[in-house]
């Protein structure tokens, strides 16, 4: 069959599949943990329920629950990188539900912004604890809403954090949650326990690994932009060369104050952040609309360039030109269609030498400027935290839970020097928020050290399965190998952030689709576990 048929099928099944979803809103205690409140909040599930009536017809024993456990943002988001879901319903004849993570997406305790949840005597409910017991509260609702009888098993699934969350839930709440795959989950990072590789040596390989040559020629970009941003003088002249350098990143305004350099080096580091997580073999806009191997194509555009800083302008661009053509359908068809490395160099290289042009002039979908404060938030997570609430939100979990200490070196990875140690982790934190990071509390809550981060799981859990991609730069913070057998770690070589999730593809790199088999053979086991 021609891949292209292949192709329509699937985005007709993606697209098919968010039809189904219905939204439900259920209610959840604000506190879980203080029984003398009895404050509430609506919070958000998408819901297929198509799987599971057609095996009602059938006949068969009741159905189990495919719940996905929220995310760092709108469930649709990852509702829409989550096809695995999808295509499993039907076999096991699943009730899928996707369920939103409070404080994210439309489940605000108390409101939007700052004013709302995220003031600092309201965001202090935003906490991981809170968030399992509301999954695990809300389930028995759920299945009496369609129909099931309590005792249907569930089965957790989760991507990143979500991962995190669904191997917790597992852990925390054994007799709700059947079993768990928790994919592309960074849980060594709560406890304190030291990724390896570190994150953004893994950023590092992965563009030596596209390019023999990238990385050196993405630090010596990175060198040629400090040069010109000169961030201790305070001269004219250096106040001249940050105006050179502005202009040349197309930078809003024309100018850069010389309080905003570590912001821009922040701004252009996540670009390559953005390029690893997503390295799919095929067009996606998980993070950002983007081309298939898209590490590749930024390799391709640093080797082009006139000078490292002209290709570091042009993969700036690549990612934040497509962030911006995310919400025009026309532009972003657009971008999806030119996937080819030729033309997409060709098309950053353009995008670089108009790098002057008015902001009338800008071609669809392609901005004149960009506007760093819409573009990037600095914040506890040095990864990136998003924008708006959902920024918030994370920030403020980074801070008290996470404790994602990310640093640069420039020895082991490509960029500029930046420590992100326990120090500035906490000024930064007690600053913004009032709070302390608390390791000793994640030790406890979680069961790990930074010694044996996985001690916690080993003693006491079992029917989790722990998926990493060695394209992520997350897979270092990960579990990569068997915790026990009922614990088993599986490995995708050419995968980038949770792959394994995503809706099957003929353009999925080797080892994918043996990785979700195992998955789903693992499900089998553990259903059948549950109604012995």
């Amino acid at each position: 069959m021609a891949v292209s048929i292949v192709l329509r099928g699937l985005v007709l099944i993606a697209a098919t599949a968010a039809a189904k979803r219905e939204e439900v809103w259920f209610e959840s205690a604000i506190d879980h943990f203080d029984l003398s409140s009895t404050a509430v909040f609506k919070q958000r599930c998408l819901v297929d329920a198509s799987a599971m009536r057609a095996r009602a017809r059938s006949g068969v024993p009741p159905p189990p629950v495919f719940f996905y456990t929220g995310n760092e943002g709108p469930i649709e988001e990852f509702a829409a990188s989550a096809g695995l879901l999808d295509e499993l319903a039907p076999r096991f004849g699943a009730l899928v539900a996707f369920c939103e993570h409070r404080y994210y997406g439309k489940s605000m305790p108390y409101g939007p912004g700052r004013s709302g949840s995220f003031a600092r005597n309201k965001v202090g409910k935003l906490s991981v604890e809170q968030a399992l017991a509301d999954f695990a509260m809300l389930l028995p609702g759920l299945k009496a809403r369609y129909g099931l009888p309590p005792s249907a098993p569930t089965i957790a699934f989760g991507g990143s954090y979500g991962g995190m969350l669904s191997a917790w839930a597992r852990a925390k709440y054994p007799s709700v949650f059947a079993g768990a795959i928790a994919a592309s989950a960074p849980l060594r990072f709560p406890v304190g326990a030291p990724a390896k590789p570190g994150f953004y040596e893994a950023v590092g390989r992965d563009l030596a690994d596209a390019d023999a040559g990238c990385s050196e020629r993405v630090r010596d970009g990175f060198t040629q932009l400090l040069a010109l941003a000169r961030p201790s003088d305070d001269s004219a002249d250096a106040d001249a060369s940050r105006r050179a350098l502005a202009r040349r990143l197309r930078l809003c305004g024309g100018s850069l104050p010389r309080r905003e350099v570590q912001h821009v080096l922040a701004w252009a580091r996540n670009g390559f952040v953005v390029l690893s997580m997503c390295d799919y073999p095929y067009p996606s806009s998980f993070l950002a609309p983007l081309p298939a191997w898209p590490v590749h194509a930024a390799c391709e555009l640093m080797r082009s360039a006139a000078s490292s800083l002209d290709g570091l302008a042009a993969v700036t661009a690549l990612v934040y030109n497509a962030s911006a053509a995310a919400h025009d359908a026309r532009s972003l068809a657009a971008h999806v269609r030119a996937t080819s490395r030729a033309r997409w160099a060709r098309s950053a290289r353009s995008r670089a030498d108009g790098a002057g042009a008015a902001p009338g002039g800008a071609a669809p979908g392609v901005q004149s400027c960009f506007d760093l404060s819409s573009e990037y938030v600095e914040c506890a997570d040095q990864t990136g935290c998003g924008l708006g609430d959902t920024a918030l939100a994370w920030d403020y979990q980074s801070c008290s839970e996470m404790h994602l200490l990310v640093s640069t070196d420039n020895t082991t990875d490509p960029f500029p020097p930046y420590a992100w140690r326990e120090a500035e982790l906490r000024a930064y934190c007690e600053r913004t928020w009032g709070v302390r990071p608390n390791v000793r509390w994640a030790q406890a809550s979680f069961g790990g050290t930074a010694e044996d981060p996985a001690r916690g799981f080993r003693s006491g859990a079992s029917n989790i399965l722990f998926s990493n991609g060695l394209l992520d730069p997350w897979h270092g913070g990960g579990f990569l190998e068997d915790l026990s057998p009922s614990l088993p770690a599986v490995l995708l070589p050419r995968g980038a952030h949770h792959l394994d999730l995503r809706a099957s593809d003929p353009r999925d790199p080797p080892g994918t689709a043996e990785a979700r088999e195992r998955e789903a053979s693992a499900i089998a086991a553990w259903l059948q576990q549950a109604v012995v």
